[in-house]
């Protein structure tokens, strides 16, 4: 994502695996990495259910390098593991309307987004999964 190298409408049309190059999600806009990182609406839904806001930021990596400033010490720790696994599982949900035209709601989406941080956070080291833990916690709040 960061690299610009994940296969968004833009570069399937290039390849002719896809006749358009809109947002799959109704935008009208064309799907660009940074379209679906901060301007789609079913990122924006989903990443808004989770209280996480990407407003202010250009590139994919700001939301690793300047949101990490932004955050709690407490939560700081697990950032790049809670982000990349919410914008996996968004991504996943994208596929889904892309090749099948499955939308998955919203709601669902975010509660994949929690159980994917939890899976994830088995294999970080105990700061990590502590922190990972707090942004959990938070959502089921």
């Amino acid at each position: 994502m960061i690299k610009g190298r994940i296969k968004v409408r833009v570069v399937l049309l290039k390849q002719n695996i896809v006749n358009n190059d809109l947002c799959p999600f109704g935008c009208q806009d064309k799907e660009t990495v940074q379209h679906f990182v901060f301007h789609c609406r079913h990122s924006k839904l989903i990443l808004d259910k989770l209280g996480i806001q990407m407003n202010g930021y250009v590139e994919p990596e700001d939301i690793y390098i300047e949101a990490n400033k932004r955050l709690l010490e407490n939560k700081r720790q697990a950032w790049p593991l809670v982000i990349t696994a919410i914008y996996w599982t968004i991504w996943l949900s994208r596929n889904k309307k892309v090749f099948d035209d499955i939308e998955t709601p919203a709601e669902v989406v975010a509660k994949q987004c929690v159980y994917m941080v939890k899976l994830w956070s088995h294999r970080a080291n105990k700061k990590e999964k502590e922190a990972a833990l707090i942004w959990t916690s938070d959502w089921h709040s």
